[in-house]
C-alpha cells in the first residue's frame, strides 16, 4: 500500500524517490512513507508489531531460530538502509523512527527477564536490538551504514555463537530450558565460555564488539542531535544487562542440575561455535579496522 501511494504521488519506483519522500511535506507521499517504514517494523519486530517473533523463534527448530534471528534480521535492516540511500528523516517520520525503536528496546528487555525459554529470552532480546538497529536510522547519513553494518556483524556473530554452543539435547524444547544451563561450565567449560561470550557481548560489556556497535548507534544519534533520544535509549539498554547476566549465573554460579544429561556434540556444531569466536575475537580487538572496511 505505501509503494503504491508512493508511485501514485510521484510516478516512479526508483529507491531515489523514497529518500526524497523522506522530506517532502505532502501528505500523500509522507503516508506512503510511514506505511513502507512500518512494513519494515513488522518483519523487524519493533513495537507493537513483534507479537509474531517470540512464538516463531521458540517453536522453530533451533538451527532455524538462528537463521531468523541473524539472517532476517540483518536482511531487513540492511534492505532499509539501501531504501533510506542519503537522506536524513525529518519530522513526523523522525518521530516515529525514534519512539516505537525506543519502546522496542524497553519492552525487549523487560518481556526477557521473565523468559525461561532460551529461544524465547533470544526473542525478546532481538526485539530490543531491532530497537538499537532502527535507532541509527536518526544519525546522519554518512555514518548510518557503518554503524548499522559494524552491529549487524557483532550481533549476528554473538548469536550464531550462542546456539552453536547450546547444548545438544534430546529435543529442542529440553536443549531450550535454560535450566539445563545450570552448571554447564562443571560438564562443557568450552560451551559455557562461548555462551558466556556471547551473552557479555549482547548485553554491550566492554571491550567485546557490543559495546562498539552500540557505542557507534548512540554516538551518531547524539550527534545528529537527539540528544534525549540517545539518552533514554542508553538507558533502556541497561534493562537487558539483568537477563544476560542471569545466563551467565546459570552457567558458573548455580549447582548442576541431576536431570542433565551428556549428549555429543557433532563436529560440524564445534566448527560453526570456533568460527564464530574467531570472528568475535576480530572484531574485539580490531574494530577500527573492520569500519574502515565498510
Amino acid at each position: 500500500m505505501g509503494v503504491s501511494f508512493l508511485y501514485g504521488g510521484s510516478g516512479s519506483l526508483a529507491l531515489s524517490v523514497f529518500a526524497a519522500a523522506l522530506r517532502s511535506p505532502g501528505t500523500l507521499t509522507q503516508t506512503a512513507v510511514v506505511l513502507v517504514i512500518i512494513a519494515f517494523f513488522l518483519k523487524a519486530a519493533i513495537v507493537p508489531f513483534h507479537a509474531w517473533a517470540p512464538d516463531a523463534y521458540e517453536t522453530a527448530a533451533v538451527p532455524v531460530t538462528a537463521y531468523m534471528a541473524v539472517i532476517v534480521k540483518a536482511g531487513v535492516v540492511l534492505a532499509a538502509v539501501r531504501l533510506f540511500g542519503a537522506a536524513n528523516a525529518t519530522t513526523p517520520v523522525a518521530d516515529l523512527l525514534a519512539l516505537l525503536p525506543l519502546l522496542s528496546i524497553v519492552w525487549g528487555n523487560l518481556a526477557a527477564m521473565r523468559q525461561q525459554s532460551f529461544r524465547r529470552m533470544i526473542a525478546y532480546s532481538s526485539i530490543a536490538h531491532a530497537g538499537y538497529l532502527f535507532y541509527a536510522f536518526l544519525g546522519d547519513a554518512p555514518g548510518r551504514f557503518q554503524a548499522v553494518v559494524f552491529y549487524v556483524i557483532a550481533y549476528g556473530t554473538m548469536n550464531l555463537l550462542a546456539f552453536a554452543s547450546l547444548p545438544a539435547g534430546e529435543d529442542d524444547a529440553t536443549r531450550d530450558r535454560l535450566d539445563t544451563l545450570k552448571g554447564l561450565f562443571h560438564r562443557r567449560p568450552y560451551a559455557a565460555m562461548m555462551i558466556a561470550v556471547a551473552m557479555v557481548s549482547l548485553a554491550g560489556i566492554p571491550p567485546m564488539p557490543g559495546f562498539v556497535a552500540k557505542f557507534l548507534i548512540f554516538r551518531n544519534v547524539i550527534s545528529a542531535g537527539y540528544t534525549v533520544y540517545g539518552v533514554l535509549g542508553l538507558v533502556g539498554s541497561y534493562l537487558g544487562i539483568y537477563f544476560y547476566l542471569r545466563v551467565i549465573q546459570y552457567l558458573f554460579m548455580t549447582s548442576e542440575t541431576s536431570s542433565a544429561k551428556t549428549v555429543a556434540v557433532s563436529r560440524v556444531t564445534l566448527g560453526a561455535g570456533f568460527v564464530c569466536l574467531l570472528m568475535a575475537l576480530a572484531i574485539s580487538v580490531f574494530p577500527g579496522w573492520v569500519i574502515d572496511q565498510l
